[in-house]
């Protein structure tokens, strides 16, 4: 089992294990090319074997000081040492590095998680909806709804901040400008297209995001404001959307929630959403 660092020329293998490890998830070339190149990244490794890719690994440096770590093995190479191969490469990159590690596990991975001395924190569900199954929304009086191209980032992000600090599954936080530029507005992923704002009195009080690649889609975040919450308008957001990619030839969307939020869950349910998985979030030391 050979681990190196990831280089361009990896990105077709990447793509084809993380779309095999996490079939739910949007990746694609231009979006690991994006990664690999961020300042925002600590490195990035493949395991192989006889020239052939196992496993992928990311090591991320969040706004918040700690430390996240994705791995990712084929799943039908799991029980090779790739993994383990992987954290090991990880925490002699991060080296004496302060912090914690976290990263998420899915039921097949969490085992392996625990014997690495993670420790199991919040539980999140993965569903996909089939766009072309989806109402569009009911029209609310005083509501608009408009693609983000037209609401444009600074009110994207300024509902975001407003939004992100309170979402039960703790991954979407609110970030300085340019991280969201960066990180989200400016993705080779992201579709202001397909995402939609909810507009009252001009103001924009709801907004979904989505990454798209392909027939692919992955709705990012969506988040109402706390004052208008209660009226339906996530939903509505979801909706138009949706509709919105079927248009785009979008085949599923995909979107993850704490399993705690059972406000969301509750929308999605009602949208189409079937829950495909189950992931953890995990907890580690950094050494």
């Amino acid at each position: 089992m050979d681990v190196r660092d990831a280089t361009p020329d990896d990105a077709a293998a990447w793509v084809r294990v993380e779309r095999s490890a996490a079939p739910y998830l949007v990746v694609s070339t231009p979006l690991l090319l994006d990664d690999l190149a961020s300042p925002r990244r600590l490195g990035h490794a493949v395991a192989e074997h006889d020239r052939s890719v196992l496993g992928v690994a990311r090591i991320g440096n969040p706004c918040d000081g700690s430390v996240s770590l994705k791995i990712l093995v084929h799943p039908d190479r799991r029980g090779c040492g790739a993994g383990t191969a992987l954290l090991s490469w990880a925490r002699q990159r991060i080296g004496s590095r302060a912090g914690t590690l976290r990263g998420i596990a899915d039921d097949a991975a969490l085992p392996v998680a625990r014997r690495w001395g993670f420790v199991t924190g919040r539980r999140h569900t993965m569903s996909v909806v089939s766009p072309r199954l989806v109402a569009p929304p009911t029209a609310l009086s005083g509501v608009e709804v408009v693609d983000l191209r037209t609401v444009g980032a600074r009110r994207v992000w300024e509902c975001h901040q407003a939004t992100a600090s309170d979402d039960p599954s703790g991954l979407s936080r609110a970030t300085p400008y340019d991280v969201f530029l960066a990180d989200d507005w400016n993705s080779p992923g992201h579709r202001p297209d397909l995402g939609r704002g909810v507009l009252v009195d001009d103001q924009v009080v709801a907004v979904t995001l989505v990454t798209a690649s392909g027939g692919r889609a992955w709705n990012a975040f969506t988040g109402t404001q706390p004052r208008h919450r209660g009226r339906g308008l996530a939903a509505v957001a979801k909706r138009a959307s949706l509709v919105a990619q079927t248009g785009a030839g979008i085949e599923f969307c995909g979107t993850g929630n704490n399993a705690a939020n059972a406000a969301m869950l509750s929308v999605n349910t009602r949208i189409g959403y079937r829950q495909v998985a189950t992931t953890y979030e995990v907890h580690g030391s950094v050494s």
